[in-house]
């Protein structure tokens, strides 16, 4: 027989591996203390890196964590994994982006990468980036994890736009969506810091929760947890760094 499912996924990290350290050990003293009997899945939505001080860090983290865990580990690439990709990729059609990049957390990244002593691009980041998914549903749960959003008339037909950039007050809305492909389902994201530096619920029976809750401007680390039977939970470390501003 198998064991119940727990999911815990953790939203947009930019960079602060000290807050992603203490929100792990915080899950995983839950698990163990709550949930003992679960099989946990832990999902990252996505914008790992750019503005805070150590991306670099955070990208070894995760890739350590998908390699050494006992459970399984979903990283899904947000828009800011995309354009540091292809800021040194001369072939990508968003090659000429780079300044945007930059101005937009990238000056932060280069210097993590500095600190640790590699060159960009680094291959192996960019290569594990490139096998990254852009969107994961859980079946059992009727959860579907995306860094930034769907387009709720479309889906599941969203191009990578859609999924990585996505802010339309169509999906904002949650009470709003008229697709039957989504009857049931849930949506967990990130990349839209909300207002109030604590999660948000859009729609009858958490249709939408968001858990971007600006780790990088002050805010908090969230993670929400998602069990059978039961209300999304949520747990968040703060920040104690100042607000990231742009250098630009």
């Amino acid at each position: 027989m198998s064991k119940p499912y727990l999911l815990c996924a953790i939203g947009d990290i930019h960079g602060e591996f000290d807050l992603l350290k203490e929100l792990h050990s915080l899950v995983l003293k839950r698990q163990k203390l709550l949930y003992p009997d679960h099989d946990l899945t832990l999902v990252h939505v996505g914008d790992f890196i750019d503005r805070g001080p150590k991306s670099f860090e955070v990208i070894e983290e995760l890739i350590r964590l998908e390699q050494v865990s006992s459970f399984d580990v979903v990283n899904i690439i947000g828009n800011h994994e995309r354009q540091f990709v292809d800021a040194y990729d001369s072939e990508s059609p968003y090659a000429n982006k780079k300044e945007s990049w930059l101005k937009w957390g990238g000056v932060e990244t280069i210097a993590s990468y500095e600190l640790a002593g590699k060159k960009l691009p680094y291959k192996p980041h960019v290569e594990w980036i490139e096998t990254l998914p852009a969107i994961w549903t859980h079946e059992p749960s009727k959860t579907i994890f995306v860094h930034a959003g769907i387009d709720p008339e479309t889906y599941p037909d969203n191009d990578l736009d859609i999924l990585l950039w996505t802010r339309s007050n169509e999906f904002m809305d949650a009470d709003g969506w008229d697709n039957p492909a989504l009857d049931g389902w849930s949506v967990v994201h990130g990349h839209t810091p909300t207002k109030s530096n604590s999660y948000e619920i859009s729609g009858t029976k958490s249709k939408r929760i968001n858990i971007d809750t600006g780790a990088v401007y002050s805010g908090a680390l969230t993670a929400v947890f998602i069990r059978e039977n039961a209300e999304p939970e949520f747990i968040s470390v703060k920040s104690n760094s100042p607000p990231w501003k742009s250098p630009v």
